[in-house]
C-alpha cells in the first residue's frame, strides 16, 4: 500500500493496530489514511466466498461443526491478510467527503 501524500510505502503493520482500518498513519509523513471503500469491500467478499467454498469443503468431508468454523475463521483472515498489500488503496481522511459535515469551521 502506498501513501498517496508522499509516495511512500505503508507497512502493513499499521493495519492490524487497534483502531483497524480507521488508524491507518503513514509512517513518514504521519498522515491519516483510510482504504478506499470499493477495494475495501471487494477484498471483504473474496475472503467470504474463499472462507465459504473451505467450509464447504470440511462440511462435506465430514468435519465436526466446531472445525468448520475455526477453519473458515483462519481463511477468512488469512485471505484477507494476504490479498489486502495487493487489492487495498489507501486515500487521505481529508480528502473523504462524508467527513466534510463533521470539521469545525
Amino acid at each position: 500500500m502506498i501513501c498517496p501524500r508522499c509516495n511512500n510505502p505503508v507497512p502493513m503493520r499499521s493495519l492490524w493496530q487497534a483502531t483497524g482500518l480507521s488508524g491507518v498513519v503513514c509512517p513518514i509523513c504521519n498522515a491519516s489514511l483510510w482504504p478506499t471503500y470499493l477495494r475495501s469491500a471487494i477484498l471483504l467478499v473474496v475472503a467470504l466466498l474463499a472462507a465459504n467454498f473451505e467450509a464447504t469443503v470440511l462440511r462435506r468431508a465430514g468435519y465436526d461443526l466446531a472445525v468448520v468454523m475455526l477453519g473458515c475463521a483462519v481463511t477468512l483472515f488469512v485471505v484477507y491478510a494476504g490479498l489486502a498489500p495487493f487489492v487495498l488503496r489507501l486515500r487521505l481522511k481529508e480528502e473523504d467527503p462524508a467527513l466534510l459535515l463533521h470539521t469545525k469551521r
